[in-house]
């Protein structure tokens, strides 16, 4: 069961989240020249990057070095990428190409699939306040 204030903190992880998807849209509109494929090369390639070095700042390389060598969790995590990859290409792909109401679109679907996967797959349960919301989304 979680606190009240690691649901706060999560709530505020979310709203900052989602608020950032609003604005970066501006940021990938401005790299229109460039193929999609490209940006999120690059950016695969810098997030790995910047991932190493706050995994090394925060002490935790012997976790990481320990995760990468479980082959179910390496294969976990190489699944998880892929998916990611694919939702950011989509992503890009359509802010660079004049489809920015679809990519919304897309990212407005997100949550209620993310909610849909947990509670049918992982069988997490909803509390009321996580209810009321999601019977308003799916309404829309």
């Amino acid at each position: 069961m979680t606190s009240k204030s690691e649901q706060n903190k999560g709530l505020l992880a979310t709203a900052g989240a989602f608020g950032w998807w609003g604005f970066v849209v501006i940021y990938w509109k401005n790299l229109t020249g460039y193929d999609s494929f490209e940006l999120i090369f690059y950016r695969l390639v810098f997030s790995f990057i910047f991932l190493l070095a706050i995994i090394r700042i925060r002490g935790k390389w012997g976790v990481f070095v320990k995760s990468i060598k479980n082959p179910k969790v390496l294969r976990l995590h190489f699944f998880n990428g892929f998916l990611i990859t694919g939702n950011w290409l989509a992503y890009v792909y359509a802010v660079t190409h004049e489809r920015i109401l679809e990519g919304s679109l897309a990212y407005f679907m997100v949550p209620i699939l993310n909610m849909a996967m947990g509670f049918l797959i992982l069988k997490e349960k909803l509390n009321r306040l996580q209810r009321s919301p999601s019977r308003l989304r799916l309404l829309e």
